[in-house]
């Protein structure tokens, strides 16, 4: 008898721990690449420099640091899955069970919404006095929303107002 309990204890034992466990599956994320230019062309030939340069070489008025920030949509879609588990009713058996998942699609920033970005930063110093922004910088960033997994995106263009004076 006391065989016949121990060789039951093992077979559920071996049946819950291998029932539980996490099926490992390959995964496979293609990299790539991303050029992206903005052309400033058009702002030097309205005699407005914009420049990644920390210092202006010559004399200069300070008009203030200016940063714009532009985040894209975020749109949360309800994405149904079919998994197996373990059937409670026949052990040793699986069933098929429909599984919903919320997962987050975000847009990448477009050039068209870059060049906004820097005509509005453009327009922004121009109406308080400025004729060159210094210290130009263009980043791309990531927020966390309410779970680590599903991000927001966009980009911040900054940089340094001034007047220039020669």
């Amino acid at each position: 008898m006391f065989k016949k309990i121990t060789v039951f204890c093992i077979v559920i034992t071996f049946w819950f721990i291998t029932s539980c466990a996490v099926e490992l599956k390959e995964e496979f994320i293609r990299g790539y690449s991303v050029v992206r230019f903005s052309s400033l062309k058009k702002y030097a030939d309205k005699g407005f420099l914009i420049t990644p340069s920390e210092t202006y070489g010559a004399n200069y008025n300070s008009i203030g640091f200016i940063s714009i920030e532009k985040m894209l949509d975020a749109e949360a879609k309800i994405v149904e899955k079919k998994v197996e588990i373990p059937d409670p009713e026949r052990p040793g058996r699986k069933k098929e069970i429909t599984k919903k998942n919320r997962e987050w699609s975000a847009p990448n920033l477009t050039e068209l919404e870059l060049e906004t970005m820097i005509d509005e930063i453009y327009q922004q110093s121009r109406s308080k006095g400025a004729d060159a922004i210094i210290n130009f910088k263009i980043e791309l960033i990531e927020r966390e929303l309410s779970n680590p997994s599903e991000l927001q995106v966009g980009g911040r263009v900054s940089g340094f107002a001034i007047d220039r004076l020669d």
